[in-house]
């Protein structure tokens, strides 16, 4: 289940340099359908708003040729904020500047994601809440041994579903977190600078900060990457949760609801709920999958990162947003509860499940954006 479902390097990324010198990111994918697809967001977007993403050099049957984009992920320039912060308030300020020019890009994106959505004829599914919910639990439950009754909770994932085939305002299902943005510095690219220069550039760039002028980071264009769910249907929260429910974003406080919805739509308590609940599980289920089965996969690639964040915050989201967690999922409710009480203890694993049955590359791990 962890290899097809939960792995992120099963898909290759290749960096080409070609005959006419131009540097590009090949990006494998398992079908010409999932090509496809990719390409439709992608173009979609960039007829409207090219400098949202990155230009679209070759199609091939397996893979799409995009051009490179020399910087670093938008997640690790918030990461090296929140460091950064430590020593100098300032970051705080420019760290909540970035995160609102994400969510103003984003915000456009899946306006015209879901523009493309109406007027397009193509096939889309709706995500599959239960399977990918009931999955992770009972990985979860049987590595864990937490006891949770299965019966219950593949019920209450099955209604969730069943809401979100039924909003009357699903969108894409794509994936705004700061992890799928580059922040176009090559200054800060690993093929030009070291992890040390980076942090040296951030806290040089807050030092210069003010709210009245834009330093570098203010200025930087941002572009978005991967638009292979884009398929998949979801609740319009999903965006707004994935870029301003996340650790590296996170300003220590829950977004007001308001915030949560990017779309005209009325407020829907429950749809925000069961947003909440897919998209945490979707976040914290794989960073304790990869903690649970593939540690060295985890270190390579979530070892700045907390394991029971998502979870704890989806237990605090119940309390101050979305009572209908309590109500409608409380099977979902205690068995998040059980996750991050068995987290707090710690956790000790003997071996590298993973690797000892794939024996993976691990060369092939990135942290950062791209191989460079």
């Amino acid at each position: 289940m962890f290899h097809t479902e939960l792995w992120k390097e099963q898909r290759s990324l290749e960096l080409i340099d070609d005959e006419d010198n131009v540097r590009r990111l090949r990006k494998g994918f398992k079908s010409r359908d999932e090509v496809d697809a990719e390409l439709h967001s992608l173009n979609c977007i960039y007829e409207r708003e090219p400098e949202l993403v990155p230009e679209v050099l070759d199609v091939a049957e397996t893979s799409i040729d995009l051009r490179y984009v020399e910087g670093t992920r938008v997640h690790t320039v918030l990461r090296l904020l929140q460091e950064a912060e430590q020593v100098d308030v300032r970051a705080r300020g420019l760290r909540a500047r970035l995160i609102e020019r994400c969510a103003t890009s984003s915000a456009r994106i899946q306006e015209l994601l879901v523009k493309d959505m109406r007027e397009s004829p193509r096939a889309r599914a709706y995500y599959p809440v239960q399977k990918k919910l009931t999955t992770l639990l009972d990985l979860f439950d049987s590595c864990l041994q937490l006891g949770l009754d299965m019966d219950v909770i593949e019920a209450e994932t099955g209604s969730a579903e069943a809401y979100v085939r039924s909003t009357p305002c699903p969108v894409p299902f794509r994936d705004a977190a700061a992890k799928n943005m580059v922040m176009a510095i090559p200054e800060l690219w690993l093929g030009r600078c070291s992890v040390t220069e980076q942090r040296e550039f951030v806290r040089e760039a807050v030092a210069q900060s003010s709210s009245e002028t834009e330093g570098p980071l203010d200025r930087a264009p941002i572009v978005h990457l991967d638009f292979s769910s884009c398929s998949e249907l979801t609740v319009p929260e999903d965006d707004p949760i994935s870029l301003l429910v996340h650790e590296s974003s996170w300003l220590g406080a829950l977004p007001a609801c308001a915030k949560l919805c990017w779309l005209p739509v009325a407020p829907d308590s429950m749809r925000l709920t069961v947003g909440m609940i897919v998209r945490m599980y979707r976040l914290g289920g794989r960073r304790l999958s990869y903690r649970l089965i593939h540690q060295d996969g985890y270190r390579l690639r979530y070892a700045d990162e907390s394991t029971a964040f998502y979870f704890t915050t989806l237990v605090d989201t119940g309390q101050a947003l979305c009572s209908e967690l309590a109500t409608h999922f409380p099977a979902l409710l205690s068995a998040t509860h059980a996750i991050v009480d068995r987290l707090a203890e710690g956790l000790e694993t003997e071996r590298d499940w993973f690797r000892d049955r794939y024996q993976p590359q691990l060369k092939a791990y990135y942290r950062d954006v791209f191989p460079y």
